[in-house]
């Protein structure tokens, strides 16, 4: 049975806290499914809970310096299902990326990005360490927070 409409993709927006531009991109770039149509004459297009989870997923990932490209390997959007083996390489691979990141020069002298990075960092770090590396999704620390409610 599907879940209550949040309606429009305004109403989807301001329950998230993410902007209908960003939603559309993330429809454009396959992160979210299509919404379903609202039977009446306006035919308007119906929003609904895993929408919105879907979503604040995403908005996590993105607050956590995560590449589209990345999120939509860790949601399983391009086909397949995500294991937690899956979710530890993509966090793996993002977290080295980081790291490498302030390893440059160039970032050193830049504090704001540095200060970013290295939150991001203190994020991901015990995420990958506490991870089980294998077995079911939901025991998995890196979607647990990306899923956290």
């Amino acid at each position: 049975m599907p879940a209550p409409a949040l309606a429009t993709i305004a109403g989807l927006a301001i329950a998230s806290g993410v902007d209908v531009e960003s939603i559309q991109c993330y429809h454009e770039a396959g992160l979210l499914p299509p919404p379903r149509r609202i039977a009446g004459r306006n035919a308007r297009r119906g929003y609904h809970r895993d929408h919105l989870q879907r979503l604040k997923f995403i908005r996590r990932a993105r607050n956590m310096g995560f590449s589209l490209e990345a999120i939509a390997e860790l949601l399983g959007a391009r086909g397949g299902m995500v294991t937690c083996g899956d979710a530890l390489r993509v966090a793996t691979r993002h977290l080295d990326a980081i790291r490498e990141e302030l390893a440059d020069p160039g970032v050193a002298a830049d504090s704001d990005r540095r200060a970013t990075l290295t939150a991001i960092e203190r994020m991901m770090a015990p995420l990958i360490e506490e991870c089980p590396r294998n077995g079911a999704t939901s025991s998995c620390r890196v979607l647990q927070t990306l899923s956290a409610p």
